[in-house]
């Protein structure tokens, strides 16, 4: 079971995960980072099987790139958040546990299933 808290304030987020992998009774190990930055002002933090997670911040860190080199504009927290929402809810029925992901931007905490922009 993987544990993922967000908090926000008025000026600041705070994101944090636990750092085991885990299965049944099973600690795979103890020291894998969870938090993934998506560009130079996003992170996100991922629960569920570990190889979807990194799996799908890569191809989220690669699209958001790829937006970037095509427009010369980067996305805000609003179209990522859109974005991400979007390809977690195409990927969820395909995946054999649900992720739960929130990131966090300069401008505050928007837990991406839930709630666009704050």
């Amino acid at each position: 079971m993987d544990s993922v808290f967000g908090l926000a304030g008025k000026d600041f987020a705070i994101l944090a995960s636990d750092m085991a992998i885990a299965r049944s009774i099973l600690v795979y190990k103890h020291d894998v980072d969870k938090i993934v930055q998506l560009s130079d002002n996003m992170i996100m933090v991922g629960g569920g099987v570990q190889a979807d997670n990194v799996n799908f911040a890569e191809y989220i860190q690669k699209n958001f790139k790829l937006y970037e080199l095509s427009n010369d504009l980067k996305l805000n927290t609003k179209a990522s958040a859109n974005f991400v929402r979007n390809e977690v809810s195409r990927k969820i029925p395909k995946l054999p546990s649900a992720s739960r992901r929130s990131g966090w931007h300069a401008c505050g905490f928007s837990p991406i299933l839930l709630l666009c922009h704050r």
